[in-house]
């Protein structure tokens, strides 16, 4: 059986292999096997090696040294306060630590915002936290970029 080898859009890193689905209807027009392609995937299989990680670049497959837990708490908060500061912004923020300072204005549109933001900035935080705790004691692998904000508590103004 063909496999294909996935691997993230945003970071490149390898996360498994699935089977080729066969494209019966290219393959009786030309008259040879032919499979249905997957976006982020590629025929070739990565390399593997102990303490390191296979990541697609624009060169092929490329192995680097897994992070330790300083790397990965450092990749994971950074994500994490980025997060925060887009999402505030697009409501004309600076970023999460200004949305927050807008507490007790006198303006009930600032003081309610500011109060939403600086709960939902501790309910992230919280769960982030959480999350590095489990990745750290070996309970889950390193989530991605998407893995993660997916389970973050989302910002309700």
């Amino acid at each position: 059986m063909k496999m294909l080898y996935k691997f993230d859009p945003n970071t490149g890193k390898y996360i498994g292999a699935v089977p080729a689905e066969l494209d019966k209807w290219q393959t009786e027009i030309a008259g040879r096997e032919c499979y249905k392609g997957i976006a982020n995937a590629v025929w070739e299989e990565p390399p593997a090696a102990e303490g390191y990680t296979a990541y697609m670049s624009m060169n092929g497959w490329e192995l680097r040294v897994n992070p330790g837990p300083k790397e990965i708490q450092a990749e994971l908060t950074n994500t994490v306060q980025a997060y925060m500061d887009d999402t505030v912004k697009a409501r004309g923020y600076d970023g999460i630590l200004s949305a927050c300072s807008y507490i007790n204005t006198g303006i009930e549109r600032f003081d309610s915002e500011g109060a939403a933001c600086r709960m939902w900035r501790s309910a992230v935080w919280e769960k982030c936290y959480a999350i590095l705790a489990e990745v750290q004691a070996g309970a889950r692998a390193v989530p991605t970029v998407e893995e993660l904000i997916n389970e973050l508590p989302k910002l309700e103004w």
